[in-house]
């Protein structure tokens, strides 16, 4: 905990991303090293660290808590995920202690139609949006602040069969873009277009929509916000992880002035962190199943009190403080 006394802190929570945990080898992919079982080391060292701090009140999963991919056979994936909510339920953090993004692994594993009805439905949970296969929901930390949570996939190839209509439309718009990059010669444009890969997905009309009526809200009613998804919004914390209709959530939360004060992801291992034009903190999270095992840098620890918000990062210029 940062310097304050304990007395002018209001609330604390946690954010991890990308567990990712599978009962396999590890790998190296793209250069990294993947620790599949040792990542369940440093979710514990996480847990660890949290059960002892003060006013601790919730855990923000921002998606990939499974691999998916490795563990495709239905019964693996489902005892991948219960030892990994094992280890969350012995360190005294149930299951309702966890507010849960989608990312695009849960979505390897299942279909959107069977995640909605399991316990990754955080929406669900918290009744709300129950008539979509969705899992966007807002939580308020305090009476002034706003978690707002988007479900990034609902335009995907995954998640879906192979018949939806958002499945064929998302798969001609992959290839499209793909082909056009090969086509393109300014290295600005085809930056641009290396996000539209299977990993990544997009928002609804639908969910922007109601994503304006919640900053609404906020602005008349004083309230700050922080806004989550698994999937970055900005090139300068991440490479090809990107939101494939990032700029229309970028042009709405720019449109309230001091509304949003940080965006938060994961789904790049390597993790960033920008601030852009408009004073808002990007920050991506350093994936856990590429953290070296036993070195506390794939977890954030958030401490609010009453003029400032402190995202205590274990990699240290990753760190920042909001007053409000």
């Amino acid at each position: 905990m940062p310097q304050d006394s304990e007395e002018s802190l209001i609330a604390c929570f946690g954010i991890l991303a990308d567990v990712q945990y599978a009962d396999t080898d590890d790998v190296v992919k793209y250069g990294r090293h993947r620790y599949y079982r040792g990542s369940l080391i440093n979710l514990q060292n996480a847990l660890e660290k949290w059960k002892n701090e003060k006013k601790f009140s919730f855990i923000l999963q921002l998606g990939d808590l499974i691999d998916g991919f490795q563990t495709h056979n239905a019964n693996m994936t489902d005892e991948c995920l219960e030892r990994v909510f094992n280890v969350f339920h012995t360190n005294g953090f149930p299951v309702n202690k966890l507010l849960n993004i989608w990312g695009n692994h849960e979505l390897f594993a299942f279909k959107r139609s069977v995640l909605a009805q399991t316990v990754l439905n955080t929406s669900k949970t918290l009744k709300q949006n129950l008539h979509l296969d969705s899992n966007f929901y807002f939580f308020d930390i305090t009476d002034r602040l706003r978690l707002i949570c988007l479900d990034e996939y609902e335009h995907s190839i995954l998640g879906y069969d192979t018949t939806e209509s958002i499945y064929v439309e998302s798969d001609k718009l992959i290839n499209d873009k793909q082909l056009l990059r090969l086509q393109v010669t300014d290295n600005g444009h085809k930056k641009y277009l290396e996000r539209f890969k299977n990993w990544n997905g997009g928002v609804s009309e639908s969910q922007l929509e109601w994503l304006s009526e919640q900053l609404e809200y906020c602005k008349n009613s004083n309230k700050k916000v922080i806004l989550a998804g698994h999937i970055p919004l900005r090139p300068e914390t991440s490479d090809s992880c990107a939101v494939w209709n990032s700029e229309s959530i970028i042009d709405l939360i720019w449109s309230y002035d001091n509304l949003v004060i940080a965006y938060l992801a994961g789904h790049y291992h390597a993790g960033g962190y920008f601030l852009d034009e408009k004073n808002i903190h990007h920050l991506t999270l350093n994936g856990m199943l590429e953290a070296p095992l036993d070195s506390e840098n794939a977890f954030v620890t958030v401490y609010i009190y009453e003029d400032r918000i402190f995202f205590k990062n274990q990699i240290d210029e990753r760190s920042f403080s909001v007053y409000y």
